[in-house]
């Protein structure tokens, strides 16, 4: 990565943008690399309680490759009920999902969901199935088999140490080949 790539890459974590949509605000990165290598963008839609700080690496690496990558901040709250049949609170992110690659003027893209953004993706995907490409699920909340409370509350403090520096954070390849 060279270093106009670096300081691009920071100061889009330093200063996402910020878009006020129906759904609430939302803050964005958009890491653009200095070669693409496909020109459909990558999504990356957290997990609960994340913002796209938390996967700085996956995203420098998936930039590093010559993708475009995109994460968001989510807001803390509902900001309107529907019927829809969806929880409104995944409903809602889903549906910023949407906004931000219309507003980004995406008209397709990959996505990469981990934990609770995979249910956000997924209804996003129910919505409008021709904004994406491929979606990859990444521990998907809720989709992978029977849990148990206390298998949750263990996976969860697993994390915290990660994050805590108590044990290392295994490195992955979230790009294809």
């Amino acid at each position: 990565m060279s270093e106009e790539d670096r300081f691009h890459h920071d100061f889009a974590f330093r200063n996402p943008s910020e878009y006020e949509f129906p759904e609430g605000k939302v803050k964005v990165i958009d890491i653009l690399p200095e070669r693409f290598s496909d020109s459909t963008p990558i999504m990356l839609a957290p997990g609960w309680s994340e913002d796209p700080s938390a996967y700085k690496d996956s995203i420098k690496l998936m930039s590093g490759e010559g993708r475009r990558v995109l994460s968001v901040r989510y807001p803390w709250r509902v900001s309107k009920a529907e019927d829809s049949g969806f929880p409104q609170v995944e409903l809602q992110k889903a549906k910023l999902l949407l906004d931000v690659l219309h507003a980004k003027g995406i008209r397709r893209a990959d996505v990469i969901a981990h934990s609770e953004g995979a249910i956000n993706a997924l209804i996003a995907a129910m919505i409008e199935p021709s904004m994406f490409r491929n979606i990859t699920l990444d521990k998907p909340a809720g989709l992978s088999g029977k849990g148990s409370k206390i298998g949750l509350i263990n996976r969860f403090l697993s994390l915290m140490k990660q994050d805590l520096g108590f044990q290392p954070t295994p490195t992955r390849r979230l790009l294809r080949d």
